[in-house]
């Protein structure tokens, strides 16, 4: 009987060893297999792996931040490693999570992972018609907007992750929800530079729910659309001028010659007027200096939340002066509007540059995609 039991024993240490190293060379695989994800466009992040745990650096939490900040993510239970030092801990895996921006809402949709959103910022404004839908079912909180973030009903939700962003080192909401035990990460794709750049921020979300695979491929999608597209309109021998954006309170911010929407008008076969501009974000002029450069322009877009032409030319008559306006070529990008007032362009096209660049070159090029009706844009009439 005794050599029975002994024998018992001897067979269940040997089990469970077999099985605690079949998961501890499983999760090293995993951790293996992720090493070959690259970082191709954004510059605003980067994914480290370890023996076991996953090392992600926000390379720049806001504008002109002095220190990157680093999260360790381990698994629940997990024992603290000596590099945990100095960096936020999150544990993994993650179940529930709330969302501070609408703009985070379509990595997660794409990574088959919203159904793990239970708190939203802004929820009236979602366009996703899955999210929405969590959100009509009561499985979505609304948590509150911007300054008015309410922080007691996020640490009620109890979640595993919280992702929001900072527009700076004393952005209130930032401040006081470092103050809590809440997992909080931040996502600043919004400081790239580029649509690419933004749109590979799903590496960093999908980082979190263990789909780094996933997003690499759901991004090479996007990527190659996205090339093809600009491709196709490089081709094309007429390159129209083009400018965006109106005034706002006398003032009108130009984007700079560098910035992610120079960008998009040059990749869809565009002559952006502000082009010699060296600047990466917004640059102030007045509407003289505007009309000066622009009022032979071809084309005119992203003109706020203006639908139609008589809208536009009540706001300032002189607009009617600029040779985009007498053509009838001003082009805004929201086509896609909810009964809230929320645009889709601000949500989805973070995600999917390659759709915003196909409506841009059908805009300037039409006898380009003549088969495929304009998504995020339309004509004002």
């Amino acid at each position: 009987m005794l050599s029975r039991l002994l024998s018992k024993s001897y067979l269940f240490y040997i089990l469970f060893i077999h099985f605690s190293c079949s998961s501890s060379v499983q999760q090293k695989e995993s951790i293996k297999d992720t090493e070959s994800i690259k970082i191709k466009y954004a510059k605003g992040f980067s994914i480290s792996y370890e023996d076991g745990y996953k090392i992600i650096t926000v390379n720049q939490a806001w504008k002109n931040a002095s220190q990157p900040i680093h999260y360790i993510l381990l698994s629940k239970g997990q024992d603290l490693p000596q590099s945990s030092k100095g960096k936020t801990v999150i544990r993994t895996p993650i179940k529930k999570v709330v969302c501070l921006s609408t703009t985070h809402t379509p990595f997660m949709d794409l990574l088959g992972e919203s159904s793990k959103i239970i708190g939203l910022s802004g929820s009236q404004y979602i366009s996703s018609p899955n999210i929405r839908q969590l959100i009509k079912e009561g499985k979505i909180k609304e948590v509150g907007k911007e300054n008015g973030i309410n922080l007691e009903l996020i640490l009620d939700l109890d979640v595993d992750l919280v992702i929001g962003y900072a527009m700076n080192q004393s952005d209130n909401n930032y401040l006081q929800m470092t103050r809590t035990a809440l997992p909080l990460v931040l996502n600043s794709e919004y400081l790239e530079e580029s649509p690419l750049g933004k749109a590979e921020w799903i590496k960093f979300v999908a980082a979190f729910f263990d789909k780094e695979q996933d997003a690499d491929s759901i991004f090479n999608g996007i990527e190659k659309e996205y090339l093809y597209t600009s491709q196709l309109a490089q081709q094309q021998v007429n390159r129209p001028s083009v400018f965006a954006n109106i005034p706002y309170g006398g003032t009108w911010y130009v984007a700079g010659g560098r910035s992610f929407g120079a960008k998009y008008i040059q990749d869809a076969g565009g002559e952006y007027v502000f082009a010699k501009d060296t600047s990466q974000g917004s640059v102030p002029m007045n509407i003289e200096v505007v009309f000066q450069m622009a009022h032979k322009a071809d084309f005119w877009i992203n003109v706020s939340d203006f639908r139609t032409l008589e809208e536009l030319r009540s706001v300032d008559n002189r607009f009617t002066e600029f040779e985009a306006f007498k053509q009838g070529n001003i082009f805004n990008n929201n086509h896609k509007v909810n009964e809230n007032g929320g645009i889709e362009y601000w949500e989805l096209g973070v995600a999917r540059p390659d759709i915003v660049l196909k409506d841009l070159a059908k805009i300037f090029h039409p006898q380009l995609f003549s088969d495929k009706e304009l998504y995020f844009y339309q004509q004002l009439k």
